[in-house]
C-alpha cells in the first residue's frame, strides 16, 4: 500500500531528482501468527513494520484499487507485480508487462543508469525507503511520462529482502501547467515591461503592498531593500503630489469608486517621473475593504510629448497673432506715412519761415528726427522685421537714454515723476541700428510712466558694463506685476492697459529688437513695489 505522502518537493527539472527519505513517528510492529514463510510477508516503512497474512489473497487484489502507479520489482529488477493504473500508464497488459525488465524496458534510456542508482540502496537494503524521486517513463506509443515515485523495501519474515515497492504518481500534465504558468508570467512580465505598466495589491488589514517586477523598476527600487507599506509608498512621492494622492485613496475607501489619477514620484537618484494610476477596491463578505488592485504606468514620456504639444500649439498661436500684425501693418502704413510725411514738411516750413531761439530750433530739429524714425519703423513693421538693409553703427547708450529723457521731459514735470540716473562714465559704444535701440529706451520708458500712478513715482535709468555685455536699466516704483502677468508681456496683443490706446505691441516689438542685436531683456517685478526692466547687448 502506498504510505501517507509528507509534503512534496516539485522537481527542480526533468529526469532523477535528489531523493529525500520520508520522515514518520515510529511506532510498535504488530504480529500475527504465520502459517508458513510462503504465505507471510512484512512490509517495512519509517511509519511501521506491518506483517500482513496474505493467505488467499493476491497482493494484486490489494493493490489494484490504487489510482496510483503501484509496481513491485524483484531484487533482479524484473516486475513482479503491477496495478491496472501501471498498465494503463504503460499501454500494456499485465501479462505483458510481469517479467520484464523494468528499467531496460519502460525507464527513458538515457536516465536509466542514474535511475537505478537512485533505488541501489533500497535494492541493496541500506535503506527501507526513500522520499519523492521522479524518474521518467516510457509508455507503448513511445511517450515519456514523469512519474514521482515512492519506495518501500519488501522482506519475507525472515527480514530478507524480497526487492521493492514502488508507488508512482505521473505528473506530466502537472509539470506542463507549470512550466505554462511560468512562461504566462514570464510574458506578463515582458509585457508589463514593453507597456511600462505595472501591477499591485495592497491588503489594507495587515498594510501589505505587493508590486510586480516593473513597479519595483518604474519606483527605481530594488526589492530587498523596500518595505513594503503604505506609508513607504508615500514616502516615493513627490512632496507636492503626496497630500493629493493620500486623499484620493482614502477618498475610493468612504466612496466605493474606482480611481484614476496622475502624480509624480521621486526615484532614488532625485529623479522626478509621472506616473499614472488606477485602482479599484475588493470587499470581505461583511463589507468592508479588504483589498485595493490597481496598476500604475509610467508616462513622463507622454507628459513630455504632450508639453511639447502645447508648445508647439502657443508657438503656432504666436505666429498667427504674428502674421496678423503683419497685416495690420500693412494696411495701416500708407495711411501713418501720408499724414507723418505732412507733417515733416510742416516743421521744415517753420523751421526755414519763423525765427526760433536756439532751444526751439533743437525741437523742432527732435520732431523731425523722430518723424524720420516713424517712418522706418513702420516700413520695418510693414516687412515684419525682415532683415533691414541698413547698416549697424555705433551706439552709445548714454545719449540714447538722455534723447528719450528730453522727449518725456514735459509728461515727467507734469505728473511729477523723479527721475534719477545712474550712468556709467565709461561706456563702451555697441554696434546697433540706432533708431531700433531708441525704439527700445522709449518703449520701457513709456511703460515705466504708465506703471506709475497719477499722483507721480520714481523711475531710474542706470547703464555698465561687465565682461562683453552692456546693459541698461529702466526702473520704476510703481504698481508692479503678479507672476501670472509676467509670463505673458512679451506676447503679441497682451496689454493691462485700461486705457482704449493700449495695443500690447510695445514689449513685443521691445523684445524682437533686442534679440536681433544678440541680446536679452530681463524683467524683475514684485506686485505693488514695482517694476525693472534690464537690457543686455553685446559689445562687439
Amino acid at each position: 500500500m502506498k504510505k501517507p505522502a509528507p509534503q512534496r518537493q516539485k522537481p527542480s527539472k526533468r529526469g532523477i531528482a535528489t531523493h529525500s527519505p520520508s520522515k514518520n513517528n515510529s511506532s510498535q510492529p504488530t504480529r500475527k501468527s504465520k502459517t508458513t514463510a510462503e504465505t507471510t510477508s512484512q512490509i517495512i516503512s519509517p511509519l511501521k513494520v506491518i506483517t500482513r497474512d496474505f493467505t488467499g489473497i493476491n497482493i494484486e487484489n490489494i493493490i489494484h484499487l490504487s489510482s496510483d502507479i503501484i509496481v513491485s520489482l524483484g531484487k533482479d529488477h524484473k516486475i513482479q507485480t503491477i496495478n491496472k493504473a501501471g498498465c494503463q500508464a504503460l499501454g500494456y497488459s499485465q501479462k505483458k508487462i510481469i517479467g520484464e525488465n523494468w528499467f531496460e524496458r519502460f525507464v527513458t534510456p538515457s536516465l536509466r543508469k542514474s535511475a537505478l542508482k537512485s533505488l541501489q540502496k533500497l535494492f541493496s537494503g541500506e535503506e527501507d525507503s526513500i522520499g519523492y524521486i521522479v524518474i521518467p517513463i516510457i509508455n507503448k506509443k513511445e511517450e515519456e511520462h514523469l512519474i514521482e515515485w515512492e519506495g518501500l523495501v519488501l522482506k519475507d519474515t525472515e527480514g530478507s529482502n524480497k526487492g521493492i515497492l514502488l508507488s508512482g504518481r505521473d505528473i506530466t500534465q502537472q509539470i506542463l501547467v507549470e512550466k505554462e504558468l511560468i512562461q504566462s508570467e514570464w510574458d506578463m512580465a515582458l509585457a508589463q515591461k514593453i507597456a511600462q505598466l505595472g501591477s499591485w495589491v495592497y491588503d489594507i488589514e495587515i498594510d501589505e503592498l505587493w508590486w510586480s517586477d516593473e513597479v519595483y523598476r518604474i519606483f527605481g527600487l530594488p526589492k530587498n531593500e523596500f518595505n513594503a507599506s503604505y506609508q513607504a509608498f508615500l514616502n516615493t512621492v513627490h512632496p507636492e503630489d503626496r497630500e493629493f494622492v493620500d486623499s484620493t485613496n482614502k477618498n475610493i475607501l468612504k466612496n466605493n469608486k474606482t480611481y484614476s489619477m496622475d502624480h509624480r514620484i521621486v526615484l532614488p537618484d532625485g529623479s522626478i517621473r509621472t506616473v499614472q494610476q488606477e485602482c479599484k477596491t475588493f470587499f470581505n463578505q461583511q463589507g468592508k475593504p479588504q483589498k485595493l488592485r490597481g496598476i500604475v504606468q509610467d508616462i513622463t514620456e507622454r507628459k513630455q510629448a504632450e508639453e511639447k504639444l502645447k508648445t508647439y500649439q502657443a508657438q503656432l498661436l504666436h505666429a498667427e497673432k504674428l502674421s496678423s500684425i503683419g497685416k495690420l501693418f500693412a494696411s495701416i502704413a500708407h495711411e501713418i506715412n501720408n499724414p507723418l510725411f505732412g507733417i515733416r514738411n510742416v516743421l521744415e516750413r517753420t523751421k526755414m519761415c519763423v525765427p526760433l531761439k536756439e532751444a526751439d530750433e533743437c525741437f523742432i530739429d527732435m520732431a523731425i528726427s523722430e518723424t524720420d524714425r516713424i517712418a522706418k519703423l513702420t516700413r520695418r513693421l510693414n516687412n515684419f522685421f525682415s532683415p533691414t538693409r541698413e547698416n549697424k553703427e555705433p551706439v552709445q547708450i548714454n545719449r540714447v537714454l538722455g534723447e528719450v529723457v528730453l522727449l518725456a521731459q514735459k509728461e515727467l514735470s507734469d505728473r511729477n515723476i523723479c527721475l534719477k540716473t545712474y550712468y556709467s562714465d565709461v561706456l563702451p559704444e555697441v554696434s546697433a541700428f540706432p533708431d531700433q535701440i531708441k525704439q527700445v529706451a522709449l518703449n520701457l520708458f513709456q511703460n515705466a510712466m504708465e506703471a506709475l500712478p497719477e499722483t507721480g513715482g520714481e523711475i531710474s535709468l542706470s547703464t555698465h558694463h561687465q565682461d562683453s555685455h552692456l546693459y541698461f536699466t529702466v526702473k520704476d516704483n510703481g504698481i508692479g506685476m503678479t507672476e501670472e502677468i509676467r509670463k505673458d508681456i512679451f506676447e503679441p496683443f497682451f496689454t493691462t492697459n485700461s486705457k482704449a490706446e493700449g495695443t500690447g505691441l510695445g514689449l513685443w516689438v521691445t523684445q524682437s529688437i533686442v534679440q536681433s542685436h544678440g541680446g536679452i531683456v530681463e524683467v524683475d517685478s514684485q506686485y505693488g513695489k514695482g517694476t525693472s526692466f534690464t537690457v543686455s547687448l553685446p559689445i562687439s
